[in-house]
């Protein structure tokens, strides 16, 4: 039995990830429409590499502190664009054959506090979300429309939503 909740909670994890990475995708798309795009064909790619020969890890670690001016230089994309989220949805998709077929790596004394910790954070990151929008889900939802009523009503936008899913997202994989 203990086999079978160990691989449940780690594909609840997994899953976790992967809707933490749609749900910035979708959130940052507005201001760089090619960025689902992009995490999905590095998240693709490097798992595709990784299940190929896992020395496909050392590249995406290796691209840690080029990964910004190559997406820069590459995508264009704004200013201020989210080169980290590119980073960690190829970290993810390294990660992710072997998250697949391997149980937890972790010290069977740590694993329960671990995983605990890890559930907890993924399941209160949605009420931190919901926090911070009010509790007005349709204001996640449709940017646009929150934009504006915000600056008509003098109030600052609610942007640091795609910053509190980056943080949920590292600590996750992390």
């Amino acid at each position: 039995m203990p086999g079978l909740v160990e691989r449940f909670t780690k594909l609840l994890l997994v899953a976790w990830v992967a809707a933490v990475l749609a749900a910035e995708a979708r959130l940052l798309s507005g201001g760089w429409p090619q960025l689902p795009w992009l995490m999905a064909a590095g998240v693709l790619g490097a798992a595709v590499a990784a299940s190929i020969t896992p020395r496909a890890v050392s590249v995406v670690l290796l691209l840690t502190y080029a990964a910004r001016v190559l997406v820069r230089m590459l995508a264009g994309g704004p200013m201020y664009a989210p080169h980290e989220i590119l980073w960690l949805a190829t970290l993810f998709g390294a990660m992710l054959p072997d998250l697949l077929r391997t149980p937890w790596h972790l010290p069977a004394r740590w694993r329960g506090p671990l995983v605990a910790g890890a559930l907890g954070v993924a399941m209160c990151c949605p009420v931190v979300i919901l926090r911070e929008a009010d509790f007005m889900p349709g204001l996640l939802l449709d940017r646009r429309h929150r934009l504006t009523r915000d600056y008509e009503e003098g109030l600052p936008p609610v942007d640091g939503d795609p910053v509190r899913l980056e943080q949920v997202f590292a600590n996750l994989i992390g």
